[in-house]
């Protein structure tokens, strides 16, 4: 099951759009969440240009569904610098940690929500309603992005843990 119903905008893979950087557990001054340049998002690297996740167009609101039995594991509201309003905007994320059936425990990352529906730590049934879809964040519309890496543990972000979520969905 698909975790959001829509078009892909922007694949799996190498891209020339580097300005959705990966959210890393950095805080600011004020103890907000904060981005930095990885080597998915620009760095200088092997992957200078690689988007590590699928960007699902969907309108504001849109369902966001467990593609497996699961739990969420965190919600995660960050603060991250919009270069292009030249001011800070919040975002909101979710963990979701779910097993594949012969592939073990993956975690599913999802960014620029609106709405948070199931809470922390709660266990939500495949095709049960998690969050709906927004532009939080740095975003350039309505969409969501979605990752899903190998390990299940919501605080181990290495980027090469990050598999095609459409080998997963």
């Amino acid at each position: 099951m698909t975790p959001v119903k829509g078009p892909i905008s922007q694949p799996f893979g190498p891209t020339s759009n580097t300005n959705e950087p990966t959210m890393y557990g950095l805080k600011d001054a004020q103890g907000w969440a904060k981005c930095r340049t990885t080597i998915f998002a620009g760095a200088r690297g092997p992957f200078a240009d690689f988007h590590p996740a699928i960007d699902v167009v969907a309108p504001v609101g849109t369902p966001v569904r467990a593609p497996f039995d699961g739990t969420l594991v965190r919600r995660n509201s960050y603060r991250i610098y919009n270069p292009y309003k030249r001011q800070y905007v919040i975002g909101q994320a979710i963990y979701f940690v779910f097993d594949i059936p012969h592939g073990g425990a993956r975690l599913m990352y999802v960014d620029h929500l609106s709405a948070y529906v199931a809470r922390e730590g709660q266990h939500v049934v495949a095709g049960g309603l998690l969050a709906r879809t927004g532009s939080s964040g740095l975003s350039s519309g309505p969409h969501a992005h979605i990752e899903t890496r190998v390990s299940a543990d919501p605080h181990y972000d290495a980027p090469g843990f990050r598999i095609n979520p459409a080998r997963v969905f």
